[in-house]
């Protein structure tokens, strides 16, 4: 959608093809029993500036809830300890609470301090934090297993959909800098007011058609070929299009379909599983929590956002789910509702009317060591076709904001290559 909206606002002849019956790209929702569900928790902190300003184009940034971060990190037992952000100037406004988080040690606070003062000193430009996984560099500064679990995994694990040991250095220094590093306002904390669909979806519609892109929905484009030296054609279910140009805004592991990119087919996927539950009463009393030691690791009251008028509906949100993946459906939802019960009293005498689970296989990419070498940069190698998607080498972990600075890029860079003439861009699964 970045990349349509920057290539026509220019004057250029658009076509933009999606292969799902919704724009939105890898989030969702869907109705059920009079509730809006997203496919996902999708999460935006205050760094993602150029995300931020793709909402105010599509007329949606008020419907963001970007507060200054305050959070809640639970253990079943019942302790509590609190992640909030003070007046003190950047980047030590978080330094009065982590002093006082009581999961770890005292010790293990100013360990963890000192760590994180490190971690934002790493150049992330550097070969060696690419090669070098966060876990073994935590382990090298005596973090322990304890350390990881209750303190850097809430963090880690949510920002980068990875574990320690399996996310490069380098992807973790960036996340780190740029949430602590820069404004004030990087590590405010936010998510949608609304369904995905009344974010994404529905206004970007709304503003490539005001833009005059023609937007083709239900349309997958099954192979990409050159056609002379100025003409591409994009063969689809429904006919073949011809173009000057072409972006490609496909998931990693799905590009080897259309194009020879061998080394995308090196990047992993790493999984997100969400299981929203329908409540007959309110049993949580804050809009967001964490969770340490428990099968449940986010916790978000969507109550308002789908749309019930009674109850409380909570999404629990599970990144890097690797074992949730797999579990059967039953099992995985008896975990968590139990775990819910040992994190909220008042769930333990609540009803439940209804679960909605929700897997994605495929939801990012794999930060892992190493693989930054697999990820695309823009242009490709047939001339006219350039690449857009998270898992390029945007230099940002898979997050929305990735995203839409590889589609800025690749439509400048479109641009540069066309001197004028009509573009299409291509966005099958």
């Amino acid at each position: 959608m970045t990349a349509a909206l920057d290539a026509a606002e220019e004057g250029l002849e658009v076509t933009l093809l999606e292969a799902r019956r919704q724009l939105g790209g890898a989030t969702r929702s869907f109705s059920r029993d009079g509730c809006w569900y997203d496919n996902g928790h999708h999460v935006v902190l205050g760094c993602c500036t150029s995300y931020l300003q793709l909402l105010s184009r599509l007329g949606v940034r008020d419907q963001i809830r970007l507060r200054p971060l305050d959070l809640t990190v639970a253990t079943p037992d019942g302790r509590m300890a609190r992640i909030a952000a003070s007046r003190m100037p950047r980047p030590v406004h978080l330094l009065p609470s982590l002093l006082r988080y009581s999961h770890l040690p005292f010790r293990q606070r100013l360990r963890s301090l000192r760590v994180l003062a490190a971690l934002a000193r790493v150049d992330p430009s550097g070969s060696p934090s690419e090669d070098l996984a966060l876990g073994a560099w935590l382990s090298e500064r005596g973090v322990g297993e304890r350390a990881v679990e209750d303190f850097w995994n809430v963090f880690v694990v949510g920002m980068l959909n990875a574990k320690p040991d399996d996310v490069s250095l380098q992807l973790a220094a960036m996340a780190i800098r740029t949430a602590l590093g820069g404004a004030r306002s990087g590590s405010d904390f936010g998510w949608s007011d609304v369904p995905l669909v009344a974010l994404h979806g529905d206004p970007g519609a709304a503003a490539l058609h005001s833009a005059g892109v023609d937007v083709q929905l239900g349309v997958d484009a099954r192979g990409i070929s050159q056609e002379g030296s100025t003409r591409i054609a994009v063969a689809t279910g429904a006919g073949t299009l011809f173009a000057k140009t072409v972006v490609v805004a496909v998931p990693h592991h799905r590009v080897a379909r259309l194009l020879p990119m061998p080394r995308a087919s090196a990047l992993l996927s790493s999984p997100i599983v969400n299981v929203a539950i329908r409540f007959d009463r309110r049993v949580m009393g804050e809009t967001y929590l964490a969770a340490v030691r428990s099968p449940v690791q986010w916790v978000f009251d969507r109550t308002e956002s789908s749309g019930a008028t009674r109850g409380q509906v909570l999404v629990v949100s599970n990144s890097a789910a690797t074992d949730d993946l797999r579990r059967p459906r039953d099992e995985l939802v008896r975990r968590t509702v139990e775990g819910l019960r040992c994190l909220l009293p008042r769930a333990r005498f609540a009803t439940i009317s209804d679960v909605v689970v929700t897997r994605e296989p495929h939801a990012t990419f794999l930060g892992a060591p190493g693989s930054r070498s697999s990820r695309a940069a823009t242009p490709t190698t047939t001339p006219g076709v350039f690449i857009a998607g998270a898992w390029t080498d945007t230099g940002w972990p898979a997050t929305m904001e990735g995203a839409v600075r590889s589609g800025s890029r690749a439509a400048l860079q479109a641009r540069s290559y066309l001197e004028g003439c009509p573009i299409l861009l291509g966005a099958p699964r």
